[in-house]
């Protein structure tokens, strides 16, 4: 079956030009070439970014190689996934680059407490191929299966990081549009956990807004929430997938990557809501046996079992279940207000969050920060590429 092409939503969607977006994946990075290059890594570091650059430098891969843009990336998810192509694949337990001569150079420039599984598991969680499922990818309690009312929505709360009251205070105003509500618990948890760990003198140059947290949270339905604070979620949002930046919890622990807790967010908020089939979607915890694992299952609105599959599975469906959320809203709900506010989050989201722009942002930076240090002189040429292909994409989304 063809590719499903998703149309860019009606929004403010503004396309970047190649100077601009150099600068901004420049600007992204957490820390200049040279202060990197003089303090080891740490799972808080772009670890992607950071062996895209490794893999240039020794040249063992040729980012063009298969003819398709993100050659590199395409190369290290066939040896991280067992079933690269598939659904709910599992992952390899030892890639073929991990015998590479460069790869214990690789892992030597994180902190010395770090091991080579502890490395590879950062690697595989910043490029969405881990899973939710209980006890084994994630911590769920008895409490919080009680809390989340289910064991696969706690799962997935769990993994996107997601408070209990704020998943329940955006479920009450959102329900059962699962698709914003994720956005706003996303917001809103990042917004409170940047409020706890940053001194409240420094609130205002870190741009943490807290009069925007406490409305949304004292609000008592949709309609009373502000345009400009709802920009302002979204900004949030928007910053930290483009970015890639790893964002921190309340206690300095690392979070997924933003595109990827959105998506997870939006499962759990699914898996709350219900569905209208009865059939299984899981069994324990692995998918169904009669459920699909052909990604153009998706193309068929067929639901996942959320806890068997892997971030990057996550979010192919969420969006698909974006542009059916927007769909039926704007056919179904009688107040402008809801699909204007829907709107304007996935006009300022969605170009951000494809799985290809993901990628190609990460290999444009790498090579150019490659070039620009000339440490490859080829990467010029391949950086000019990469950022093109990403600006390219990030004008028009296509589902994969």
């Amino acid at each position: 079956m063809g590719t499903a092409r998703i149309e860019p939503f009606p929004m403010n969607r503004r396309c970047y030009d190649m100077k601009s977006f150099r600068w901004f994946a420049l600007a992204a990075c957490a820390l200049p070439i040279a202060a990197q290059a003089h303090r080891p890594l740490t799972l808080h570091d772009d670890i992607h970014r950071a062996l895209i650059r490794a893999m240039a430098q020794v040249d063992r891969y040729d980012s063009s190689s298969d003819g398709q843009p993100g050659g590199r990336t395409r190369r290290l998810l066939g040896q991280l996934l067992a079933r690269p192509g598939e659904l709910y694949s599992p992952l390899v337990k030892s890639p073929t680059f991990t015998n590479e001569v460069w790869w214990p150079g690789f892992v030597d420039t994180f902190t010395p407490q770090l091991q080579e599984q502890d490395v590879l598991g950062g690697l595989q969680r910043q490029l969405g191929l881990t899973k939710a499922r209980p006890g084994i990818d994630i911590a769920v309690t008895p409490g919080d299966v009680a809390a989340f009312r289910g064991r696969e929505v706690a799962a997935s709360a769990r993994k996107a990081g997601i408070d209990i009251d704020i998943f329940n205070k955006v479920l009450d105003m959102h329900s059962p549009r699962v698709v914003e509500a994720a956005h706003d618990a996303v917001a809103l948890q990042m917004l409170r956990d940047d409020m706890a760990r940053v001194p409240r003198e420094q609130w205002t140059a870190y741009g943490i807004d807290a009069e925007s947290y406490q409305r949304y949270m004292k609000a008592g339905h949709a309609h009373e929430l502000r345009q400009g604070d709802t920009l302002y979620l979204s900004s949030l949002v928007a910053t930290a997938v483009k970015t890639r930046g790893i964002a921190l919890d309340a206690s300095g622990e690392p979070q997924l990557p933003a595109a990827f807790r959105v998506a997870r967010a939006a499962a759990a908020f699914k898996d709350r809501v219900g569905y209208y089939s009865g059939r299984p979607f899981c069994t324990g915890n692995a998918v169904h046996p009669d459920r699909p694992r052909d990604p153009s299952a998706l193309d068929h609105n067929q639901p996942l079992c959320f806890i068997d599959a892997t971030d990057r599975d996550v979010l192919r469906w969420f969006h698909h279940e974006a542009r059916l959320e927007h769909r039926g809203l704007r056919i179904h709900e009688n107040t402008h207000h809801s699909v204007e506010r829907l709107t304007r989050i996935l006009g300022i989201l969605m170009p951000l969050m494809d799985l290809a722009a993901f990628v190609e942002v990460a290999e444009a930076t790498a090579t150019r920060e490659l070039a620009e240090s000339s440490a490859l002189p080829s990467a010029e040429v391949e950086a000019d590429a990469a950022e093109s292909r990403a600006g390219a994409l990030l004008c028009g989304i296509r589902a994969r």
